[in-house]
């Protein structure tokens, strides 16, 4: 019996120092700063965390990426490569009518995201969701209230 809690205890330890060394190589990647957070994987999840924009703005925004990559791909529309990460759901057999629910909800979306951040805060909120582009000082309140517009427009806010 001995040699059996033995045997555990070796395996629970290497599997510990393996998740050690696992941290210890996330927390070294420059992007991530000290951060272990799923968020500092993104451009996007970044500006969300050192913005203060909250969780509601990230699902939000994920929400938004995931539905124009799945209606883009339904509809043939070549995805750009970051639009690739959000897998290989929704192929192009999909009835006609869910099709254009995804279009009338991705048109909301971005008239939510407009009337917040007028258009150049739309622009940048979309570069900043969809291609993972950073957004330039002056363009920090337009997206943020975009974002935030768009949480609202998904529902993310109980409000």
């Amino acid at each position: 019996m001995s040699g059996g809690r033995t045997t555990l205890l070796a395996l629970q330890e290497a599997e510990a120092a393996q998740r050690l060394a696992e941290t210890v190589t996330v927390l070294a990647q420059p992007h991530r700063q000290g951060d272990t957070s799923e968020l500092c994987e993104s451009v996007f999840g970044r500006f969300v965390l050192q913005h203060k924009c909250g969780r509601e703005c990230y699902e939000g925004g994920m929400e938004y990426f995931q539905l124009v990559y799945r209606w883009r791909r339904a509809k043939g529309i070549p995805n750009p490569m970051r639009l690739h990460e959000a897998g290989n759901s929704a192929g192009g057999d999909l009835d006609e009518e869910i099709l254009a629910q995804w279009g009338v909800k991705i048109k909301d979306c971005e008239k939510a995201m407009v009337r917040a951040g007028k258009f150049q805060g739309f622009r940048a909120a979309n570069a900043l969701i969809l291609d993972d582009r950073e957004v330039w000082s002056d363009m920090l309140h337009p997206v943020k209230r975009a974002i935030h517009s768009l949480a609202i427009e998904l529902g993310r806010f109980p409000y």
